[in-house]
């Protein structure tokens, strides 16, 4: 058993104590090092994104895959070229500035490794000319380090392959290496490897089912759905995924065998009648009658969700995207939960440091989506929510209630939207929702708005305001009665009725969105300008509270080293020209403007 090492114990770690130390305990240091390293990387590279995304590149697909239009040295060079000459678009200036500024700063980070801790413990390793290392991969393989004291030298591993240290292994023999690891050894790193060291784990030394991967033969009806769960016929485990290539998933083995022997049934008990298929559920409505406790069919959950205009996940091997899954747990009902974008989840799981996926932290915004699940769901069925918030079991189909007089019809509904000029959303797919899905309910209709011009990036609340206003304005104008609630997917408008005309509103205060600049003293009795950006004014705002605002955001975002106490912040106001104030809130109009 090794002692997980801090950054702490590698910074205190000098030549002396290092000389003292065994292979294990140095590569324990080596280990707490590297990973470092990886934080350090993965930071760097969520800034050139956000860099990319500050100067307005988007990705672009090239040989099957999405990467930015050209390299980072490039991006830097105009990153820096719109400080420098003012060209772009103000709004992101200060993005630019603070990711400049981040990816500076991991860099003297990781310059500061190298000098320091890094070339402490690699002068320990060439002292002793070394000793044996052994790594893991993701997939299993056990690798050997190379001379260069950093890792492994071995030419099948990528640019990005994460390194798993085994430091408790350092020093050991090939031997003992897979007695601790398994018979899963690399043959590049280890050529003269007997082969029983190079097999690789059965299905059975993994822990799960030997019926894992086999081909499965499924039904016309079953091949015409998006998923498919089968009984495993090896292990008897029920609802096994069938992946696309109709080959059951990877499963762990049920406890119990799959052949179950039937009791004779008692001579005095009467006969008990055959199980009846469950009838099938409508998609507009629920199913009357259904005994309380039946399970919803997992195709009607599923289709519901996305009429509702939420995102299924896909199910290829190669990405899975956020979005709901539908699956029959052990009690005989149906669960939703919410699956994390797998980039996020494998992001997570490194700067966790976990070894697998199944022991990394729950998705934190998980909660979020499926209390929106929830509550599109509870109108039809009786609904659960467990596992503090991250799922929901839906354990009865209630029959419907009676229908409310003169309730609003989902078709009538869309045909209003349709008149105002408004994109319905088609509620299939939904990897790129966009438009209103209107769903019929009992007693109303579920309006589930998204931004239509959605096009790859995550929309922001100006967006659902827009595409939310322009339906309103639809409903108001056809006389319909309605409720928002903005959610954490776009916006929900539930339509209860028809009603008398409502009286004229009281028109709302015009809102402005002006560009605000921040002006600094430049030593000559002159001002230069120091960061500009937006903000709303109304005829009611008070000028003076907005701009001071506007400078103690500035300064909190830049520091008070680059807005000092003396800055003052200025707006163009139509009609009334520039108006400036100070940090106390001042109102000043004799600053000069310096471009």
């Amino acid at each position: 058993m090794t002692t997980k090492r801090t950054m702490a114990d590698v910074q205190a770690a000098t030549p002396e104590t290092l000389a003292s130390m065994t292979p294990v305990q140095v590569d324990e240091l080596f280990a707490a090092l590297y990973e470092e390293y990886a934080r350090l990387n993965r930071l760097t590279d969520s800034s050139w994104d956000g860099l990319y995304r500050a100067v307005g590149e988007k990705k672009v697909s090239r040989y099957n895959e999405m990467t930015w239009p050209y390299g980072r040295d490039e991006l830097e060079t105009k990153a820096r070229k719109i400080l420098e000459d003012g060209t772009g678009v103000d709004l992101y200036r200060d993005t630019v500035t603070q990711a400049l500024a981040r990816l500076d700063g991991f860099g003297e980070e990781t310059r500061a490794l190298n000098q320091g801790p890094r070339k402490t413990l690699l002068a320990e390793w060439e002292r002793r000319d070394g000793w044996s290392r052994f790594f893991l991969v993701q997939d299993g393989h056990i690798h050997k380090g190379g001379p260069s004291g950093w890792g492994s030298d071995c030419h099948t591993l990528r640019y990005n392959t994460v390194l798993y240290w085994r430091p408790e292994l350092s020093g050991s023999t090939e031997q003992e290496a897979v007695d601790a690891l398994g018979p899963t050894m690399c043959t590049v790193c280890f050529p003269k490897a007997p082969v029983e060291w190079t097999r690789g784990k059965t299905l059975e030394e993994q822990g799960f089912c030997s019926g894992s991967g086999e081909s499965v033969t499924l039904t016309a009806d079953q091949r015409r759905r998006v998923n498919n769960w089968v009984d495993c016929p090896v292990c008897g485990k029920e609802s096994v995924h069938v992946t696309g290539s109709r080959k059951l998933r990877k499963h762990k083995p049920k406890n119990k065998p799959a052949a179950k022997t039937t009791p004779e049934p008692a001579t005095d008990a009467a006969p008990q009648p055959e199980a009846k298929e469950q009838p099938k559920e409508s998609p507009a409505s629920a199913a009357p009658g259904a005994k309380p406790g039946s399970a919803p069919t997992l195709m009607v959950v599923s289709r519901f969700l996305a009429d509702a205009g939420f995102k299924r996940t896909t199910t290829t091997p190669r990405d899975i995207t956020g979005g709901y899954s539908v699956t029959r747990d052990w009690r005989d009902s149906v669960s939703i939960t919410h699956v994390e974008n797998l980039d996020d989840s494998n992001a997570r799981r490194i700067a966790e440091g976990a070894d697998d996926f199944a022991s990394v932290t729950p998705d934190p915004h998980a909660p979020a989506y499926i209390a929106e699940y929830a509550d599109a769901l509870s109108a039809r069925y009786s609904v659960s929510v467990s596992d503090s918030g991250r799922h929901i079991t839906l354990t009865a189909l209630p029959a419907a209630p009676a229908p409310v007089k003169g309730r609003p019809v989902a078709k009538a509904v869309k045909e209003a939207l349709g008149v105002g000029g408004l994109p319905l959303g088609a509620g299939s797919g939904l990897n790129t929702p966009r438009g209103c899905y209107a769903v019929q309910e009992a007693d109303h209709v579920r309006i589930m708005v998204r931004p239509w011009e959605y096009s790859g990036k995550h929309f922001d609340q100006d967006d659902v305001d827009k595409a939310t206003g322009a339906a309103e304005t639809a409903l108001k104008a056809a006389g319909y009665v309605y409720t928002r609630r903005d959610s954490l997917l776009g916006s929900v408008i539930k339509v209860t009725g028809k009603g008398a005309p409502a009286a004229p509103a009281k028109p709302a205060a015009p809102v402005l969105r002006l560009e605000v600049t921040v002006l600094v003293p430049d030593g000559t009795g002159a001002f230069s300008v120091k960061a500009t950006g937006r903000a709303d004014f109304t005829p009611d705002t008070s000028i003076t509270a907005a701009l001071v605002l506007f400078l103690a955001h500035t300064r909190e975002e830049l520091g008070s080293d680059a807005v000092p106490e003396d800055a003052v912040a200025g707006v163009e106001m139509p009609g009334f020209g520039w108006l400036y104030a100070d940090g106390a809130g001042r109102l000043l109009q004799d600053v000069p403007r310096s471009e």
